[in-house]
């Protein structure tokens, strides 16, 4: 489940009801009334077509943000998923499949709330197939055991669709920007824009054929309002055509400032069944100017190596370290780089801060902040950082290359 999503269910839940025993002076309200959730988008580029359902968020249960698991998105992440309903979706020709529900260990089974078909010609094992092609109508409808029905239809743009692919383009914070334009898509009733950084995406509906985005670029949808371009990061960056159906549901659950509410084309249930073609895939290796006046800023390599480690446990051999702001002297200071292991050219991510000497650095799988696999606590002199990595008695030393 998405944050998206789960932004929805709450949405609702906070308009429907407070949570049971919940109380207003000497007043209990009472749970809510439970209705079908849907959150489907319809993707001819993916070979896996998801379809999440679960119970509307009326407080029996407590919503997390957390990054929950990719095999059971709605219950890590807090939601309530519907088992066992009938979802059925059918195409262009006359043509249908049955969505099979998926377990928690990611083969079919059930218990998830996650159904899924997969977009082939004919069907591989036990998941059942439905092509999803550009430019054709399809529609959506939802049985549950307890005989609610939810029913929808889309129409996906209509083109070919673009796949990732390609080596990633160096991207100067500092000093660059990135021109995005695309050719018109019938069928399409907006384009969106969105930018991966590493503590939730920058996205933006456009009317337009083009997009220029700027290093110094802002993401008011996050707390704090963040810069979208983190250095030391690669960040993709996509710009999709969507349908009517994904244009009024995204545009109204993510509008902070005007209060708006949401725009739900379901019939018998909330949220949404839409479609998106993408256009355009790049990624960006991201960089900006080392400053001479911030020694933390560069590249520090490992030279002392103390105490016990076993595979896997992850022992950074070099990092590129940025500083974020220019830093007072008893503050704390944001920092963002990349790190590689010894012996190996690829490279993820690392978050961390800095304050009155101490030290402390976030080595994540790849380049999101939610997958932290390793964490550096110690002190920065000015020529070495030095510190012990969490849960061990590992000790390291790095010094400026």
């Amino acid at each position: 489940m998405s944050r998206r999503a789960r932004a929805l269910s709450l949405a609702f839940a906070l308009a429907a009801a407070a949570p049971l025993g919940c109380k207003f002076g000497e007043t209990a309200i009472a749970a809510g009334r439970d209705q079908v959730v849907v959150h489907a988008v319809l993707n001819p580029s993916t070979l896996n077509q998801n379809i999440l359902i679960e119970h509307l968020l009326t407080g029996r249960i407590q919503s997390s943000d957390s990054a929950g698991s990719d095999n059971d998105p709605i219950r890590s992440r807090g939601g309530e998923p519907w088992v066992g309903a009938r979802v059925v979706v059918y195409g262009p020709t006359g043509d249908s499949v049955v969505a099979v529900e998926m377990s928690p260990n990611g083969q079919p089974g059930g218990g998830t709330g996650m159904y899924r078909f997969v977009n082939l010609d004919s069907t591989p094992a036990s998941i059942p197939a439905l092509r999803v092609r550009p430019g054709g109508p399809y529609s959506l409808r939802v049985t549950t055991l307890e005989g609610n029905e939810v029913t929808g239809a889309t129409l996906i743009p209509f083109t070919a669709p673009s796949s990732p692919g390609g080596a990633g383009q160096r991207f100067n914070r500092d000093r660059d920007s990135v021109f995005l334009f695309w050719s018109s898509v019938s069928y399409a009733k907006r384009y969106q824009v969105r930018i991966d950084s590493p503590r939730g995406p920058y996205t933006v509906f456009v009317d337009s054929l083009e997009y220029l985005v700027s290093g110094g670029l802002r993401n008011p949808d996050l707390d704090a309002v963040p810069r979208v371009f983190v250095p030391g990061f690669t960040q993709a960056v996509a710009v999709v055509a969507v349908d009517t159906n994904y244009f009024d549901y995204y545009r109204s659950a993510n509008s902070r400032f005007t209060g708006s509410g949401i725009v739900n084309h379901l019939r018998g249930g909330l949220g949404v069944f839409g479609s998106l073609v993408g256009l355009r895939f790049s990624s960006l290796i991201v960089d900006a100017d080392i400053d001479v006046n911030k020694p933390v800023e560069g590249p520090w390599q490992m030279d002392v190596f103390a105490g016990q480690a076993t595979p896997p446990f992850i022992v950074p051999g070099s990092v590129q370290l940025y500083q974020e702001g220019a830093g007072a002297a008893t503050g704390s200071v944001a920092l963002s780089g990349r790190y590689q292991m010894q012996g190996n050219s690829g490279s993820s991510g690392v978050l961390g801060s800095m304050r009155d000497g101490k030290v402390k650095l976030s080595f994540l799988r790849s380049w999101s902040a939610s997958d932290t696999v390793q964490v550096l606590t110690g002190t920065f002199d000015g020529l070495e950082i030095a510190g012990t990595y969490r849960g061990s008695d590992v000790r390291v030393s790095y010094h400026k290359r």
